[in-house]
C-alpha cells in the first residue's frame, strides 16, 4: 500500500473506512448525551459540573470519531465509479459476428470482493463483509468459447487491473462453482468468510473470479 502522506482525499477516507471503528463516535455521543441530560435534570452542583465537563468532551470525541468517515453506500458509488465503462461491445466486430448466438444476447455479470490474508476487511451495517479489492467481470457465451472481461479494482489505493480472456471450449478442463471457508483477521478482529468463485481450468491457464454469493 502507498505510504499514507501519498494517499488522495478519497484514498484516506477509504482507509478510514476499513481501519476506524465507532468507539469513539459511541463513547463521545453517550458523554454528550448524558452531559445535556445533567445539564437539564440539574442534579445540584455535581450535575453542573458533569454536564459542563460531559458536554463539550463528548462533542468533541464525537465530531473526532465521525471524521472522514466513508458510508457503506458511498463505497458502493465508489466501486460504480471505478467499474465504469467495464462492458463487452464485440457485436460489429467482423472476427466475431459469426460467433454470436441469437439465444444468448445477454451478457453475465458476475462480482465479489477478494478474500486473502493482504486484504482489510469490514462487516457493513447490513452484517455482509466487504473487503479491500473487488473484481466484477463480464461473460459473454459464443459458439465455440467464452469471451470474458475482468476488471480488478482496490478501494485504498489507485489499482486497477484490466483483463480480457477468450477461451475456448475445447480447451476448458474443468469449470465450476467453487466456495470455501476462510478465516482472515484484520484489525485485532477476526472475520470467518465463505467466499465463492466461478473456477475456470483451461489449458492455458486457470480462472478464480469472484461471485457475491
Amino acid at each position: 500500500m502507498k505510504n499514507q502522506n501519498k494517499l488522495t482525499k478519497q484514498e484516506k477516507a477509504s482507509v478510514n473506512y476499513f481501519t476506524k471503528t465507532d468507539t469513539l463516535k459511541f463513547v463521545g455521543g453517550g458523554l454528550l448525551i448524558a452531559g445535556l441530560i445533567c445539564l437539564w435534570i440539574g442534579w445540584g452542583y455535581i450535575g453542573y459540573i458533569l454536564a459542563f465537563i460531559g458536554t463539550p468532551t463528548g462533542l468533541i470525541l464525537f465530531l473526532i470519531g465521525a471524521s472522514g468517515r466513508v458510508s457503506d453506500v458511498d463505497m458502493d458509488k465508489y466501486i460504480e465509479s471505478k467499474m465504469a465503462g467495464l462492458n463487452i461491445d464485440i457485436d460489429s466486430d467482423k472476427h466475431y459476428q459469426l460467433k454470436l448466438l441469437k439465444q444468448f444476447k445477454e451478457i453475465k455479470t458476475i462480482d465479489g470482493y477478494k478474500y486473502d490474508d493482504s486484504v482489510m476487511i469490514k462487516k457493513t451495517k447490513s452484517g455482509s463483509l466487504r473487503t479491500s479489492e473487488f473484481t466484477r467481470s463480464k461473460i459473454k457465451i459464443l459458439k465455440d468459447s467464452l469471451y470474458i472481461v475482468s476488471r480488478e479494482i482496490s478501494l485504498i489505493t489507485d489499482d486497477v487491473s484490466n483483463n480480457t480472456y477468450e477461451i475456448s471450449y475445447d480447451s476448458i478442463k474443468t469449470i465450476e462453482i467453487e466456495r470455501e471457508n476462510k478465516r482472515i483477521i484484520f484489525n485485532k478482529n477476526t472475520f470467518i468468510t465463505k467466499p465463492t468463485y466461478l473456477h475456470i481450468v483451461c489449458d492455458e491457464y486457470e480462472l478464480r473470479l469472484p461471485i457475491v454469493d
